[in-house]
């Protein structure tokens, strides 16, 4: 038993990715894209890249779909988060499936997963698995099945989609370089309860977040910091395009208006080094000025009475021990002459 607890425990960190609400379907015909509100716990203070991807049961490996605008296979180019001090964090994913995939094999029941790769790159580890039905209809209804679809669409007979265009903001950084955190994101002066970094969707009839027209054209893309001034750019959204933007903010210097206040300058009284009786006669002359020597402010130490009164206090402790030590003396010798005068015979 003392061997067993002495030995070193493994420790294992328990990495969770949940979801509040996954839909139970997805239109492939919306261009929008799926918001999915995420509740992450990984490694403590790390760097990570959330990928969200759909796979059919005949090829369970094979992952196709967008993550936040995404759909390579570079680790890097998914959606970058970093964790607080407690291994959290939470935020909106973006999801699509890519129905131009090769490996979109028409409407069907589909594998959805969501994982994470490392700072370094390697990865996914799948945390989050669960099934979508892909429809080319409206959302499915709680009455309505998904076990047997009755349409199995080829790619052939696959709808052109409409037109999209994508406007990506990428990390908000301050004038040192330093990324910031909790940049709130407006379209159009309205927020949308999103945080950078976001990737924005804009096509016929878009809406962001459900709440503002994101359709082509112009529109003020604007980001909010507390303590910083104001990211403002105007863009123009033509279909099939992509833009990214790096912003930048400026830290707000506090420049408080302060009164001036005048002081009343009170001078300081000084004390007298020396203590001087001052007498002044009717004619306005002052006696005792010529006293005013260093003895009148240290009276023993200085006054030659006083030396000679420390050097008589002092002597009368020396020569005590004296006349003890001579005293011993007479008494050893006297008494050793006694003892050899009694003894000698």
């Amino acid at each position: 038993m003392t061997i067993f607890l002495l030995l070193s425990k493994n420790v294992l960190a328990t990495y969770t990715i949940s979801i509040n609400d996954l839909p139970q379907s997805i239109n492939i015909n919306d261009p929008q894209d799926i918001s999915l509100e995420l509740i992450v716990k990984l490694g403590k203070g790390s760097e990570y890249y959330l990928r969200a991807a759909f796979s059919h049961s005949d090829s369970p490996s094979d992952y196709f779909g967008y993550t936040n605008g995404y759909n390579d296979k570079d680790a890097k180019n998914f959606y970058k988060i970093n964790t607080d001090e407690n291994g959290q964090w939470e935020g909106i994913l973006r999801i699509r499936p890519d129905i131009n995939s090769p490996y979109f094999k028409g409407e069907g029941i589909y594998n959805f997963k969501i994982g994470y790769y490392t700072a370094a790159g390697s990865g996914p580890s799948w945390r989050y698995e669960n099934t979508i039905f892909l429809s080319y209809l409206v959302s499915l209804t709680p009455t309505q099945s998904v076990s047997t679809p009755t349409l199995i669409p080829t790619l052939s007979s696959t709808p052109a989609l409409k037109p999209t265009a994508t406007y990506k903001i990428n990390e908000v950084k301050d004038e040192d370089g330093e990324v910031l955190s909790n940049v709130k994101v407006y379209v159009d002066g309205i927020y949308l309860h999103h945080y950078t970094p976001e990737v924005l969707t804009f096509c016929d009839d878009c809406q962001c977040d459900n709440c503002v027209s994101c359709g082509f054209g112009q529109h003020t893309i604007k980001l909010e910091k507390t303590g910083y001034e104001d990211w403002s750019k105007e863009i123009t959204i033509n279909p099939d395009s992509f833009d990214e933007v790096n912003p930048a903010m400026v830290f707000l210097e506090s420049n408080p208006t302060s009164t001036l206040v005048p002081t009343l300058e009170i001078p300081t009284p000084t004390l007298p080094l020396k203590a001087v009786n001052v007498l002044a006669t009717f004619s306005g002359e002052i006696l005792g000025e010529d006293n005013m020597e260093e003895e009148n402010f240290y009276p023993l130490e200085s006054s030659q009475s006083a030396s000679k009164e420390e050097i008589t206090h002092h002597s009368s402790f020396t020569f005590l021990p004296k006349l003890i030590l001579s005293l011993g003396a007479i008494f050893l010798l006297s008494g050793g002459l006694w003892l050899w005068y009694n003894l000698k015979d």
